[in-house]
């Protein structure tokens, strides 16, 4: 890398500094459980068995709040990634 000899060792930017230069560290390598949630209003859904098809554990989901819901201003609508919206 350098010739330049740092002179201050113990300080937190060390552990930053790895003996090859400046190294990031990574997150943890291991999935996290979140929470467990049930889906609201899912018998309102066009095609929801359709749906229901592309749905397993792991499936991933977006969450957008939707505050012009005519029934709840704090909603939370889920949809899959491909935007196709299965609840709240």
């Amino acid at each position: 890398m350098s010739n330049i000899e740092k002179l201050d060792k113990g300080k937190a930017i060390d552990l930053l500094h790895g003996p090859d230069g400046l190294t990031v560290p990574k997150p943890f390598n291991r999935q996290i459980f979140l929470f467990e949630t049930h889906v609201a209003g899912t018998s309102y859904i066009e095609n929801m068995d359709k749906l229901a098809e592309k749905i397993e554990i792991g499936t991933r989901v977006s969450f957008y709040r939707e505050a012009s819901n005519e029934y709840d201003e704090k909603a939370i609508k889920v949809e899959l990634n491909d935007g196709s919206k299965i609840g709240y």
